[in-house]
This record gives C-alpha cells, sequence and structure tokens, in this order.
C-alpha cells in the first residue's frame, strides 16, 4: 500500500470581538465581527484549494464559527477538540494587551511581548505544554485524515511553531499570526 504524505494546516480563528477590542483571552466570547465572517469565507476557499478533507476546532466560540463558516464553504464536517483551545493565560486573561505588557515590565519579566516566554510565568500554561497537548491530540486525529485542517489560536500556532519546528519566539524573527491565516506543515 503507497504511503500517504499528511499534511496540517493549523489555522488561526477569524476575528472576534476581544481581538478587535485587544483582550488576551483564554476563556470564550461572543464570537467573530462581520470582518471576522469575511476573513472564515476566505478560510474556505483557501482549504478549498489545498485539499482540506476535514476541519477540527476548539470549543471556543471564535474558533468554532470560524470553522463552521469555511466548513461550510468548502463542504467539511467540523469536530470540536478541547485540546485546540487556547492556552490558559491565567491571570493575564481577559487583560487588554496594553495591560498585560505593563503587567509584565512591573513583574521585571525578561520579555514584554505577549508572544515571547510565558514558560517563566507560573500562572500562563507554557508554550512546551500547550504543543504537548496539541501534539496528542493531533497523534489521536492525524490517523483519519491524510490533509486535516485544525482552528485554534494564536497561542497554540506559536507554541507548536516553537517547540516542534524550533521557530523563534522573539516577535522581529517570526511573522505574525494573524487572524484567518494558515500555516501548512
Amino acid at each position: 500500500m503507497p504511503k500517504t504524505n499528511r499534511i496540517l494546516f493549523l489555522c488561526r480563528h477569524a476575528e472576534s470581538l476581544m481581538n478587535r477590542n485587544r483582550l488576551l483571552s483564554s476563556s470564550d466570547d461572543e464570537g467573530l465581527t462581520s470582518d471576522g465572517r469575511r476573513q472564515s469565507i476566505a478560510l474556505g476557499k483557501v482549504l478549498v484549494r489545498m485539499g482540506a478533507c476535514a476541519i477540527l476546532t476548539s470549543p471556543l466560540t471564535r474558533a468554532r464559527q470560524t470553522a463552521e463558516i469555511a466548513a461550510g464553504i468548502a463542504r467539511l464536517n467540523v469536530t470540536v477538540c478541547p485540546w485546540l483551545r487556547e492556552r490558559d493565560y491565567g491571570q493575564y486573561n481577559n487583560m487588554t494587551l496594553d495591560n498585560v505588557v505593563q503587567a509584565r515590565i512591573q513583574s521585571r519579566h525578561e520579555y514584554t511581548d505577549v508572544a515571547q516566554d510565558w514558560g517563566s510565568v507560573g500562572t500562563v500554561e507554557s508554550s512546551s505544554d500547550v504543543a504537548l497537548r496539541f501534539w496528542n491530540g493531533i497523534n489521536e486525529r492525524s490517523k483519519f485524515a491524510h490533509r486535516l485542517s485544525c482552528v485554534t489560536h494564536a497561542g497554540v500556532v506559536v507554541s507548536v511553531l516553537h517547540e516542534l519546528f524550533g521557530v523563534s519566539l522573539v516577535r522581529q524573527a517570526i511573522f505574525k499570526v494573524r487572524n484567518a491565516c494558515v500555516v501548512s506543515l
């Protein structure tokens, strides 16, 4: 039997109200903005062109709505997977990004950028824990589809790229994980 190459499409959810309000959140929200719904339609078209055969999604509303809209365009099934949820931001949950930066400066944290080095912040889920959660979940699911799309969150995408593929967490050395972007692995 010929070996099938497995391709993973790691997608960030489309723009949510929390994104628009610049909130860092590991909790649920009110869902997508009108721009987010348009981004989700575009994501669906991209997944068709890339030949995705299934969509897995985080249970959080912003990701679920993105996946459901994209799946409607791509005519794919959606499966909700708790292991795709956003990183647990602990004490920083639901803070504005500006307030997170100020809190990190006050605590004399080495980095202030929210994409960098959460490992030394004890109340926040580390990049290695997020990547391990993802790895365990995807290993179980990838047996069933060879072109799998996962709609998740920036904290998960950045952690996976850093921990599993060695991409630097230093913001200037990586691309910004924009809403509805797709990384093909």
